[in-house]
């Protein structure tokens, strides 16, 4: 199973602002939504609560301490699934698919993953501006890593500021 972070992240490495980003980007949004449809998402619960609901299409995984997490979802049969350590939240990812699974955050669980080195690709929006922030991911994890795609976005009505998105995959030893 391929582990992919995705992630729109400003030049800064700023990700997030008191639970929320700090821009919105609507052709990233959609990029967001055409790339994970159909594949789990796997993310911190405080990332999870920062979420409208759900998001259709896509079987959530929840990495918490907290022991009886969002039962009452569960019980209402929402597509979640929750996990209480990393290597738990990886074998409930092979358990939903053969192909991949989509690392979306939040800081803490980025930091984590990239440490152990369990990250095969980053799809990476690096917005072009340097926000104050309190959530941030670690840009520097792309160094020596192999750029596949890259397409740039311009500010405009849809978009706060202008985007590179980017594909990169680690390099196989």
């Amino acid at each position: 199973m391929k582990r992919i972070a995705i992630v729109a992240a400003a030049l800064n490495g700023v990700i997030g602002k008191e639970g929320k980003m700090p821009w919105h980007l609507r052709d990233d949004l959609q990029l967001f939504k055409k790339q994970t449809m159909g594949a789990p998402l796997l993310m911190g619960r405080k990332t999870f609560e920062s979420l409208p609901g759900i998001l259709p299409g896509r079987p959530h995984i929840v990495l918490t301490g907290q022991k009886d997490y969002a039962r009452e979802l569960i019980e209402a049969g929402k597509p979640l699934w929750v996990a209480h350590s990393i290597d738990q939240a990886l074998q409930l990812a092979e358990e939903l698919t053969s192909g991949h699974v989509f690392v979306i955050g939040g800081g803490e669980l980025y930091q984590q993953m990239f440490k152990r080195d369990l990250i095969d690709e980053l799809m990476l929006s690096l917005v072009q501006v340097a926000p104050q922030g309190d959530t941030f991911f670690p840009l520097h994890v792309v160094e020596g890593w192999h750029l596949l795609e890259e397409r740039f976005f311009e500010a405009n009505e849809h978009n706060d500021y202008a985007f590179v998105w980017q594909h990169w995959q680690k390099p196989t030893t």
